[in-house]
This record gives structure tokens, sequence and C-alpha cells, in this order.
């Protein structure tokens, strides 16, 4: 997916979850911060930052900051996306574009994306349904969709902060496995570098307790990096997960 009206700043400060202070063309302006994650690694005072431009009326700021580079041990810098929904855009596109064979090779293959699912423990919204037919069966199942921007070395990493929906989603797609459907959890790491993936068992214990229920119960687990440019991010590759 490409962005239009990309404009380039620095970040200066970031007083609460969603807004941020950063230096356009010599002027300080406030933008909106579509990630309520700490995003310390990559939030730097100094570092560039990639904002999107778009005016309008109904919106306190003009400005979105939706990615940044990150400054490496080595020198280089890596530019990192970070905005929430992007994620779920990028993997509609790359249904759509059928980069997913072992989803979108399938008969009938079709998708919905918001849909909620609801059982007599409780209820989750996940990103994505879909279906498919198998012989003369009509298959279904859900995705979940975790933007991961956290990197350590060459180790891709998610949370960055503890996450109780997190958690509860990982909860409801094993027991979605448990009634029959297909359950994914797609982790979609918003850069390019990271060799692996992994959950943050340091900075959430439960998290980590709950991708090793669902992974027991037979949800599947699958992380793509990305590919990224300054005014576009799609699908890249599979990596291995833990």
């Amino acid at each position: 997916m490409k962005f239009e009206g990309i404009v380039e700043g620095t970040f200066l400060r970031r007083p609460n979850r969603f807004i941020a202070h950063c230096l356009v063309e010599g002027k300080e302006i406030v933008a909106h911060v579509p990630n309520t994650g700490r995003l310390k690694e990559i939030l730097v005072e100094g570092n560039r930052a990639i904002l999107l431009h778009r005016p309008s009326p109904h919106r306190k700021t003009a400005y979105s900051l939706i990615g940044a580079y990150k400054k490496e041990d080595n020198g280089k810098e890596t530019l990192i996306y970070f905005h929430s929904h992007n994620a779920n855009d990028v993997i509609e596109e790359a249904l759509r574009n059928k980069k997913i064979p072992s989803l979108t090779s399938r008969k009938d293959f079709q998708w919905t994306r918001e849909k909620e699912y609801k059982n007599s423990h409780g209820k989750s919204r996940f990103d994505f349904h879909f279906s498919y037919t198998e012989g003369k069966e009509k298959k279904e199942g859900y995705i979940e969709i975790k933007g991961v921007t956290l990197v350590e070395g060459k180790k891709a990493l998610f949370p960055d902060a503890p996450t109780e929906r997190g958690a509860r989603h990982l909860e409801h797609l094993s027991q979605a496995k448990e009634e029959g459907k297909r359950a994914i959890v797609l982790f979609l790491i918003q850069l390019q570098g990271p060799k692996t993936f992994h959950p943050n068992r340091k900075r959430d214990p439960f998290f980590g307790e709950m991708y090793d229920a669902a992974k027991k119960a037979g949800v599947e687990i699958w992380a793509y990096d990305s590919k990224v440019t300054e005014n576009s991010i799609e699908l890249g590759k599979e990596l291995p997960v833990e």
C-alpha cells in the first residue's frame, strides 16, 4: 500500500500516548500518534520521523506520525512503521493479490474484515473472518493481526508493553479452534531486518502463557516481515516463529 501526503520531520517528544511534537520544515507541529504502544525504542528525540499530512476540518491536527527511523548500534537507520490500522490494510492487500497462497489458493476463498466472535466465555472482534471450500465441505476461520515494531538484534518481539486485549484474542482463537474452525494469529513485523519472531515473555509474561496455550490448542502462528519505503509498506516474507 502506498501513502499520499508523506512528509519527513524530526521527532521531538511525546507528551502522551496520542500526540507527538515534531519539527517539520523548521516549524514545531503536533501530530496524532495512531499507536498507543510504548515505542520508546523508536521515538527518540532527534530521530527522523515519517508523517502523513492530511489537513481536514474534522481533525485536531493535520499530521499523523506513522513511522520513524531507529538508529542502530552500527550507525545505520532502520525505517519502522507503527500505524496500528495499516497492518490490517497490508494483510487485506496481500489477500486480494493472493500473496498468502496457503489461504488464497483455496477454492472459493473469501474474507471479510472486523468479524465479531462470541461464545459462552465472552466475545472478541477479530480482524478477519474467512471461508473456503475443501472437497464438499465449507470451512471457515479467523485471523487476528498484530503489528510488531520491537526488535532486539535479529529477533522481532511482541508485545512492547503488557496487552490484556492481545492475550484475550489468543484465548478466544484457541476456543474457536476447539469449535472446529481455523484460527490464525499473524504477527506483521513492520520493517525489514529481523530473522525470527518471539513472544515478549519478559515484557508480558501472561501474553507468553496465552501464546503457549494457543499453540498447544492448534492455533496457527504466522509471522511476516514487511517491505518498506518512505511512502509504502507491503507484505514481505514469512519468518520462523518460536
